[in-house]
């Protein structure tokens, strides 16, 4: 091997050996082995509060605001961490592209034979697909 490599790799083992030997101002050597270890200490168990309610569709909704709620929320405590986001970008969303419509409770025969159902099928599916866009330009531009 030539000696330029011999001294590359000499010189790299030094620096990552050397901050073992160096004592720093209070004493002890600047970098231990600890040091190159991850720190596993426990996270601690702190608790926050959240809300819950079901809207009149039946859909789950939670906020960890409580200026955000209706009357009939049920408080609930959380153990952090817990994975949140804000949801400014589904609020964005909302504002770039409608929600679908709803579907109607039930079709009768002539509403299927008629191509009602079929356009309002196609109806829902244009929306949600506006919808999906809007939220995936909204994503790709990292709105928080």
């Amino acid at each position: 091997m030539p000696k330029t490599y011999v001294l590359v790799i000499a010189v790299l083992i030094g620096a990552l050996v050397a901050p073992h030997f160096i004592e720093g101002p209070d004493g002890e050597p600047i970098m231990t082995l600890d040091d190159w270890t991850e720190d596993l200490a426990p996270v601690s168990a702190a608790t926050t509060e959240a809300y819950r309610w079901q809207d009149e569709h039946g859909r789950w909704h939670f906020s960890d605001s409580a200026d955000a709620v209706p009357d009939h929320v049920e408080q609930i405590q959380l153990t952090k961490p817990v994975n949140t986001f804000s949801n400014n970008w589904v609020e964005q969303a909302d504002a770039l592209a409608p929600r679908a419509p709803a579907a109607p409770k039930s079709l009768s025969v002539a509403d299927v034979y008629s191509g009602q159902a079929l356009e309002q099928a196609r109806a829902a599916a244009g929306a949600m697909q506006e919808r999906n866009e809007a939220l995936d330009a909204l994503v790709k531009q990292g709105v928080k």
